[in-house]
């Protein structure tokens, strides 16, 4: 009777570990998509980032919109997702193509 009892208990104690370790493991395993989640995120705002600033540079150097946005397009090729679009506007109307005399 009592090795029984002694087996009753191993059983149950495996069990508890499986039953543990399956939910340690799907804790972990959530944990690790949305860290991944929060690194996709992070990489599309630097991308993004970088190409207002490309765009901003390229503006600055020649004065012109639509190189300006040509840059930031070029810039921005590496995002995921769909159609990306991008508008740029100079204060005062001080674009190439609307000199002022």
């Amino acid at each position: 009777m009592n090795t029984l009892v002694s087996r009753r208990h191993l059983a149950d104690d495996e069990a508890q570990a499986t039953l543990e370790l399956a939910l340690v493991i799907s804790v972990l395993l959530l944990i690790t998509v949305a860290v991944c989640q929060l690194v996709l995120a992070l990489n599309c705002y630097l991308v993004i980032n970088s190409a207002g600033r490309y765009g901003a540079r390229r503006a600055a150097e020649t004065n012109d919109g639509e190189a300006a946005r040509k840059a930031s397009l070029q810039s921005a090729s590496g995002l995921p997702g769909g159609h990306v679009e991008v508008a740029v506007t100079f204060p005062e109307g001080r674009d190439k193509a609307r000199r002022s005399p």
